[in-house]
């Protein structure tokens, strides 16, 4: 991962991730554990806990595919 941003826009919530590659399910695996966090159902610190575990079984449910957009691929 080289950047992760969060914005909130009104209503909206903005994650941009950049990296040189994605594992399948990996944005939605991050949308749906910082919007677990978000929503007040897991403190901050249960992210790196879940992530020191290393068993997804631990981790939140994915956010759904709607409403996320690949913006850019860039071949070097």
């Amino acid at each position: 991962m080289r950047a992760a941003s969060v914005r909130r826009q009104g209503e909206f919530v903005d994650l941009e991730l950049v990296a040189e590659g994605f594992l399948r399910g990996l944005a939605r695996g991050i949308a749906g554990a910082l919007a677990e966090v978000g929503l007040g159902r897991r403190p901050p610190q249960w992210v790196g806990e879940v992530l020191a575990l290393r068993d997804r079984r631990a981790a939140a449910k994915t956010a759904p595919a709607r409403g996320l957009t690949l913006m850019e691929v860039i071949y070097e």
